[in-house]
């Protein structure tokens, strides 16, 4: 983008037309959209960086407008300036309705972050192991739950629930960090791997009673859930 910028930019100089102008508006407003979604994406899990985000999307749209309108003759100019108006209208609204995407930024970018400190521990690795690997991999991913970042430790239980079997070494890892998180993402992670392991969980059971009394919500509905698989009506 900012190479055809340049060509606009150049093409501009050497030939005095205003129309190329126009172009580097538009290539700027495409390059602002895309700044003002990775700052919105980072917004839903960092709230209070969404300032952040509208900050770039309106300034951003007013720098496009200015350069498109420059590019327009008369009243013709008022063109521009609708273009720029839909612009930073669509643009908010797409910031204002990210945070209904959290649980997928938030699953993706845990994944990704753990995926990074513990090697082979990939979806498409995972599937692909075999028993004996996924036990040495469940080992790995126990360490996991005791890093200093919360990224990596909310991806290692994301990891995890997809080798329920394999997950039940990892059992006193698990319980330790479902007594001890103040984390709603990762008491909700851990309840919903310690549903996937089921009954050979049941040592789980009194960790997530302990957390129900304090839980609200979605993280309620979760912990209760776990302990249906635990411990099933008959």
């Amino acid at each position: 983008m900012a190479a055809l910028a340049g060509y606009f930019y150049r093409k501009y100089r050497t030939t005095g037309s205003k129309g190329y102008l126009k172009s580097m508006g538009a290539v700027a407003l495409v390059v602002v959209f895309f700044l003002a979604f990775g700052r919105a994406v980072e917004a839903v899990i960092y709230p209070e960086k969404t300032w952040l985000a509208y900050t770039v999307a309106l300034v951003g749209a007013l720098g496009g407008t200015l350069l498109m309108g420059a590019g327009y003759e008369g009243g013709r100019q008022l063109y521009a300036l609708a273009q720029g108006a839909i612009f930073a209208v669509v643009t908010s609204l797409m910031i204002s309705c990210l945070p209904s995407f959290r649980t997928v930024i938030i699953v993706g970018r845990a994944q990704g972050i753990c995926s990074q400190a513990v090697p082979g521990s990939g979806l498409e690795e995972i599937t692909s192991s075999s028993a004996e690997q996924k036990l040495e991999l469940a080992g790995r991913l126990a360490q996991a739950l005791e890093s200093e970042d919360h990224f990596v430790r909310l991806g290692a239980l994301y990891k995890l629930a997809y080798m329920p079997a394999a997950a039940v070494a990892a059992l006193p890892a698990v319980i330790k960090m479902t007594e001890n998180t103040r984390d709603n993402d990762e008491l909700e992670a851990a309840a919903g791997l310690i549903a996937a392991m089921g009954p050979p969980a049941a040592a789980a059971a009194p960790a997530l009673q302990a957390r129900l009394a304090g839980a609200e919500g979605h993280t309620s509905y979760k912990i209760e859930a776990a302990l249906k698989v635990l411990a099933p009506a008959k």
